[in-house]
């Protein structure tokens, strides 16, 4: 529900105000459109980026996943992630994990997806280290591997180069050519997991 934007004083967090209780399914993570926080986002966003070279293509973007209507956190997301995945040029097929319907869940639940799709890798970020099976992935055969994440410098705004911002400063930064700055380096788990001891 939040991102992370890179200001004149530092970071700051931009979040969408939800309405959640602790046992819910993130697909039915519901948006409190009581607060008027899409403008108050553009607002930021423009102050933010406002001497970026890239302003009105970034805040094009953004405003035209803004244009989402409902109240789902989860398809708000997947809507924002598709039109920068299209923006960025890269060519994914996009399916929801609740469209299956397996009764399994966890590290068998991610298998039973990448076997019915007939896919012989898994790729993942750092933290499913701390739950994911690995071992029963490769006993299907299925290959694990952790995205490896290189933090290339693009020019920036406000000073030294921060990483682990929103994509947004990506772009309004760099416009058309930030998928060249998308990184697809993966790494085998074991590798991964004898790094991080």
């Amino acid at each position: 529900s939040r991102v992370q934007l890179k200001v004149e004083n530092g970071t700051r967090w931009l979040t969408v105000p939800v309405r959640r209780n602790v046992k819910q399914a993130i697909k039915d993570v519901r948006i409190d459109q009581s607060k008027d926080w899409k403008s108050s986002h553009l607002g930021i966003l423009h102050h933010a980026y406002r001497n970026a070279q890239f302003i009105d293509l970034a805040m094009s973007l953004v405003e035209s996943i803004y244009i989402y209507d409902g109240d789902s956190l989860s398809e708000f997301c997947i809507f924002g992630i598709e039109k920068i995945a299209d923006f960025l040029g890269l060519n994914s097929k996009f399916i929801r994990s609740s469209s299956y319907s397996f009764e399994t869940s966890s590290s068998q639940k991610l298998l039973d997806i990448v076997r019915v799709e007939q896919g012989d890798s898994y790729i993942t970020g750092h933290g499913a280290k701390n739950y994911l099976d690995h071992e029963l992935f490769e006993s299907y055969g299925v290959n694990v591997e952790y995205i490896d994440y290189i933090l290339r410098d693009y020019p920036q705004l406000h000073g030294e180069f921060t990483p682990y911002v929103s994509i947004v400063d990506l772009i309004a930064n760099i416009g058309e050519q930030a998928s060249d700055y998308i990184n697809f380096k993966t790494i085998n788990w074991r590798e991964f997991v004898n790094e991080s001891i």
